[in-house]
Formats: structure tokens, sequence, C-alpha cells
């Protein structure tokens, strides 16, 4: 039952990232998500989801690396305080 709430809270998660237009947003929204459906699996348990589990690792380091091209090109100037009173309010 919990891990259903996992689930749906995930899923809208993700809804909620693609709605977003800031790129940057899009992808620390999208990681969110994907960690909560790492928790899910892992709650659920089972060998055969160790391979879901496996992609969204890799969704993860993925968009890590896109998030790191993009404030190393500065075409993304990021305040850090910004971010983090964005992430309090819960803005997204």
């Amino acid at each position: 039952m919990y891990a259903d709430y996992i689930a749906h809270f995930y899923n809208v998660i993700y809804i909620v990232g693609f709605l977003i237009k800031n790129i940057l947003w899009l992808r620390i929204v999208m990681i969110l998500g994907a960690l909560f459906e790492s928790y899910y699996f892992i709650l659920i348990g089972g060998d055969e989801l160790m391979v879901n589990l496996a992609w969204c690792s890799v969704w993860i380091i993925v968009n890590l690396v896109q998030m790191f091209f993009l404030l190393k090109d500065g075409k993304r100037k990021i305040n850090l305080q910004t971010v983090f009173q964005y992430l309090i309010i819960a803005k997204f």
C-alpha cells in the first residue's frame, strides 16, 4: 500500500517535470522523480526489478552529466541560494 503512494508520487513528479520549460529545472525534477522511482523498486524488491533500478541509475547519471555541461557552458547562470530557496518554497 505504501509503495503504491510512492509510485503515484514519482509519476506526478515526472508529469510536473515535463511541464517545466527551463531545461536545468527539468533535469533536477526528473532526477528527483528517478530517485523516488528507485526507492519504489527497492521497496517492492525482487530480482526482476533490478533491471529497472539499473535503468533509473543510468537515467540519473545521464541527467547529472548533462546538468554539469549546462552549468559549465555558463548559459544558465545559477545562484545556489536561489535554488535552495526555490526548493524550500516548493514552487515546482
